[in-house]
């Protein structure tokens, strides 16, 4: 099986060149006879930086060619792409289209100007005939939709409908067939209509193409408010369920960022380079997660962040189980840490609890107001249940400090020095 996608984000492409594509199995030539330029607005593009919309030619606009840059003839291929069309202006757009010059036989799946979604074939015999059509206002107006297409030797013969919640599902809105009767086609090409006298266009973004099987979406199923979700090159993104408000969830060059669940207010969730980030659930107010570079900021279960609350790794880092930050809390991992932080159950105020160096701070309970607790350089800071006011604790070079109780730290600092303090005090203290 060979397959290929276009996200259509180059700056310009000029005539008889080549879109950039994701992978090396299939090339897209710009046959438009003119050069192209992305477009940032009108329509505002559905992926990434741009889209590509026709109108500089009535007839053609790109061409599917193998890696030798020879045209594709013959054979069976499944086009995958999102559309947008307009009523006014407008003409027909063609989606994608076999031809035959030689015996002069045609078929292409398209929209009409007034919405309707049809095959249309043209030979020597029966001349232009529509061989089956919806009625008037389906393809949507003004808004994205999704198309996939079926060209086979003999033309081609299913072409499907996806829009409003179902862009991106696995069931069609409408489904057209045709039985083709040609012989095979000589090229296979779309974007056919749009008159540049009326500025009339379809757009296309994001074109998937296949030759063994529909190529399949990721699913995102609910962004509301001004939220984005999105995934860009190789990158994935599965299951984002909920952006609300501002949020935004996004995976770059080959990252991972999954199962992210619900980023309200002006959150972020955002995987960059090689990182990971799965299972984050809820990112409340302001919060952050965030991993970079090659980091391995999983942070899996992060259940909830409210305020401004943020969790980063960078590096190769992990932040795994935290669950909730209130307020402006920070948790961080950076270098080579293991911040693990499990289960990190509340964090109030401006507390902060950092982990550095190949340190390890972990099952954190609850630290308020002001508190803070760093663990730097080798240092290990687990079990602390409970810091109140402006309460400070700190592990530094090998040090390790356990506090199991509000007013009891206990562990082993300066070294070997023993710390112990009585679990009835109200306030930490220690002796040396």
């Amino acid at each position: 099986m060979a397959s290929e996608q276009w996200l259509l984000n180059d700056t310009s492409v000029a005539s008889n060149s080549y879109w950039s594509a994701v992978g090396s199995s299939y090339k897209l030539k710009n046959i438009s006879g003119g050069t192209l330029n992305r477009t940032t607005s009108s329509p505002t593009p559905y992926e990434g930086a741009g889209c590509y919309r026709t109108g500089i030619s009535a007839s053609e606009f790109f061409q599917f060619f193998n890696t030798s840059n020879v045209a594709l003839t013959g054979g069976t291929y499944y086009f995958d792409a999102y559309i947008y069309a307009r009523s006014s202006p407008a003409d027909d757009g063609y989606f994608l289209n076999t031809a035959n010059d030689t015996n002069v036989e045609y078929t292409g799946a398209l929209t009409t100007d007034t919405g309707i979604f049809e095959i249309a074939t043209y030979d020597p015999v029966n001349g232009f005939v529509v061989q089956t059509a919806t009625g008037t206002g389906v393809c949507p107006d003004n808004a994205w939709f999704r198309v996939q297409v079926k060209a086979t030797s003999a033309g081609v013969t299913e072409a499907k409908l996806f829009k409003g919640a179902t862009i991106n599902g696995t069931s069609a809105d409408v489904t057209l067939t045709y039985t083709a009767g040609y012989t095979s086609f000589e090229r296979l090409y779309g974007g056919g209509g749009g008159d540049p006298t009326y500025n009339a266009y379809i757009a296309f973004d994001d074109i998937k193409f296949d030759n063994a099987a529909y190529p399949t979406r990721g699913t995102a199923h609910t962004a509301s408010g001004t939220s984005t979700i999105t995934a860009t090159g190789t990158a994935a993104m599965s299951n984002a369920r909920v952006g609300a408000g501002t949020g935004t969830g996004t995976a770059t060059g080959t990252g991972a960022a999954s199962r992210g669940q619900s980023v309200t207010g002006s959150a972020s969730v955002t995987a960059s380079g090689t990182a990971a980030m799965s299972s984050t659930q809820v990112i409340g107010g302001s919060g952050t997660g965030t991993a970079t570079g090659t980091a391995d900021a999983v942070v899996t279960a992060l259940v909830t962040i409210d305020g401004a609350g943020t969790a980063t790794a960078s590096a190769t880092a992990g932040a795994s189980s935290t669950q909730v930050f209130a307020g402006s809390a920070i948790v961080t991992a950076t270098g080579t840490a293991d911040s693990s932080i499990r289960p990190l159950v509340t964090v109030d105020g401006v507390g902060t609890i950092t982990a550095t160096g190949a340190s390890t701070a972990s099952k954190q309970q609850t630290l308020a107001a002001t508190a803070s607790a760093t663990a730097s350089a080798t240092g290990n800071m687990i079990f602390i249940t409970q810091i109140t006011a402006s309460a400070t604790v700190t592990a530094t070079a090998t040090a390790l400090a356990l506090i199991t109780t509000p007013g009891t730290l206990y562990g082993n600092a300066e070294k070997v020095a023993g710390l112990y303090g009585s679990s009835t005090k109200p306030t930490l203290t220690t002796r040396s």
